[in-house]
């Protein structure tokens, strides 16, 4: 006997769990896609549709917004169909959404195509996190978690580096080879297991019970609260970094751009490593590491409000690395504990709970950021607010949040 299957029953071992876990990285790789792509070649699609800059903003808004607004609805599918189901359906909706696009000739066609794309990607983060908690055991879980949240950032890389491509090709064939990658994402989705070894379908009605159970769960209330917060600190810092470097520290060009790049690469990192530090180091508990990434993340903040032209410049790199690693490099935990605080059958449908805070946050937080910039002309008291948000994120997990026991979680016994 193994000691994966030692250690939980329900997890495949050798080459089948690194293929599960492969396919997982894959479809939020292609899932994740579209919309660096539409916003890389986002001067060409505009000027083809005649679009405003407003316009083009609710190209964005529409591809949130479905993601929030139906994230507990979704989490309730995924519940009941599966995970294989749900990938392949998200894989189906992302090509369509990517061909619809193809052929918008209008405004309205391609608000209605980022809409279904963003509706396609809200199935990957709970169908991928459900499939986490179903097919691995937690002594791994964190890791795992990792790796498959690391196919975010590469897929917005592979993503902008199709967009690029719009100077030398027509953006509508490129939104072609998208929705190529996705019909073969779907495929590649199939191999999954359908249910969890040593378990049967459990048919289910009641969705609505299910997410009322959800709501009612205080403590994941909180936790996802807390969050929401530090979500918003995530897309301030993205937003702004490139601006930040050029404007306030009087960087050149190419290296404010390539702090972002920094900030992306070093966010990848940390979805990769915080999850082995929670299984290796705390023993599957992720509550201090959370804690801990959140407090440097807070502090790298604090400091980088304080820095002016000349020696900041540098430092300022060194800034964007370390909050990079933690702000951004979050998320895969955020997840293992959301499927870990919830009830293993609402395991999608807590990670789409989530979602609608996570998402909130991110249409806040940059605004509010850009409000303080024009009031104060600086950045100084918009980088302090968001160590404020990152650091009452942490408070709030840190005092209110209760990291649970039971199967699949620390100090099981069973």
């Amino acid at each position: 006997m193994t000691p994966a299957s030692q250690g939980d029953p329900t997890e495949a071992s050798g080459a089948r769990w690194a293929a599960t876990l492969t396919v997982l990285t894959l479809a939020h790789a292609v899932g994740a896609m579209t919309f660096p792509a539409v916003a890389a070649m986002g001067l060409f699609i505009s000027q083809d549709l005649t679009l405003s800059a407003t316009q083009f903003g609710l190209l964005v808004s529409a591809y949130s917004a479905t993601q929030s607004i139906f994230g507990l609805p979704i989490g309730g599918i995924i519940d009941r169909i599966g995970v294989r189901r749900a990938l392949m359906l998200a894989m189906l909706l992302v090509a369509m959404g990517s061909a619809l696009m193809s052929l918008a000739n209008a405004f309205a066609v391609a608000v209605a195509a980022m809409a279904l794309t963003g509706f396609g990607y809200g199935f990957v983060n709970p169908a991928t996190s459900k499939g986490v908690f179903d097919w691995f055991a937690r002594q791994r879980r964190g890791t795992a978690m990792g790796i498959k949240q690391s196919g975010v950032p590469l897929g917005g890389i592979i993503g902008a580096g199709i967009g690029a491509l719009a100077a030398l090709i027509e953006w509508h064939r490129l939104l072609w080879v998208i929705a190529g990658c996705a019909l073969l994402a779907a495929t590649a989705c199939a191999s999954l297991p359908s249910w969890p070894r040593g378990t049967k379908r459990a048919v289910r009605f009641g969705m609505l019970e299910d997410i009322r159970a959800v709501l009612a769960d205080r403590n994941l209330t909180v936790f996802n609260l807390a969050t929401g917060i530090y979500q918003a600190g995530q897309f301030n810092f993205f937003a702004y970094i490139t601006l930040f470097m050029r404007e306030a520290l009087q960087a050149s060009q190419p290296l404010a751009a390539a702090c972002l790049g920094i900030g992306q690469a070093a966010s990848a990192v940390g979805r990769l490593s915080w999850g082995v530090v929670s299984d290796y180091l705390f023993r599957g508990w992720r509550k201090p590491v959370l804690i801990m990434i959140g407090s440097i993340g807070a502090l790298a903040l604090v400091v980088m409000s304080a820095l002016a032209p000349g020696w900041g410049v540098w430092l300022g790199v060194v800034l964007a690395v370390i909050i990079g690693l933690t702000v951004p490099g979050y998320v895969a935990l955020v997840q293992t504990i959301v499927v870990e605080a919830a009830e293993p059958r609402l395991a999608a449908t807590a990670v789409g709970y989530n979602r609608i805070f996570t998402a909130a946050g991110a249409t806040l937080g940059p605004p509010i950021f850009g409000v303080i910039v024009d009031l104060t002309r600086g950045y100084a008291f918009g980088w302090l607010l968001t160590g404020a948000f990152v650091l009452a994120a942490t408070l709030l997990i840190a005092l209110f949040f209760r990291e649970r026991t039971g199967v699949g979680y620390p100090n099981a016994t069973d």
